[in-house]
């Protein structure tokens, strides 16, 4: 993926160009072989996802049906977003053994939250038949054999915190 910004050369009074043209170069089998990114343009939902982005918490919508689909492309976005948070935290976690606080610190969430997130989505994986491990994903024959093998990578890495600093 690339992203290319081009700028106006008129400024506004803070410097930044008046007008701004960003570049969206996508690869669909390697950026979005879901069609996810493409199913936002297309729909108009990325572009309104960053117009009331660029407007902060001064948001101004042109009517009634406007505000409607604001608020659904948020919603759309924002679910999507949180789904690859999670997804991430996990990978954060089971394959790179990163610890809770640093986790919890690179979301800016408190540490509950974040292992009841990624507990939720190890067991969702898991009932799928995927775990992960310090090797990556794998998928497992059952979803019972996927609990299994993801609970044990939580032993190993409790048992890896708890390890004395001279071994």
């Amino acid at each position: 993926m690339k992203i290319s910004v081009d700028g106006s050369e008129a400024a506004t009074t803070d410097g930044r160009p008046a007008r701004v043209t960003l570049t969206i170069d996508i690869t669909s089998d390697t950026d979005d072989p879901r069609g996810y990114l493409w199913g936002l343009a297309v729909r108009g939902d990325l572009a309104q996802v960053l117009r009331m982005y660029g407007q902060g918490r001064h948001i101004t919508p042109q009517g009634p049906a406007d505000v409607w689909d604001m608020l659904t492309a948020a919603g759309r976005v924002g679910a999507r977003i949180e789904q690859v948070i999670g997804d991430v935290a996990w990978l954060a976690r089971d394959t790179y053994g990163r610890s809770w606080g640093e986790i919890s610190l690179a979301l800016d969430r408190p540490q509950p939250t974040v292992r009841r997130l990624v507990e939720r989505i190890r067991t969702e994986y898991a009932d799928l038949g995927y775990w992960r491990d310090a090797g990556g994903l794998h998928k497992a024959d059952t979803p019972e054999e996927a609990r299994r093998r993801a609970m044990a990578r939580i032993d190993e890495l409790a048992a890896r915190r708890t390890r004395p600093a001279d071994e």
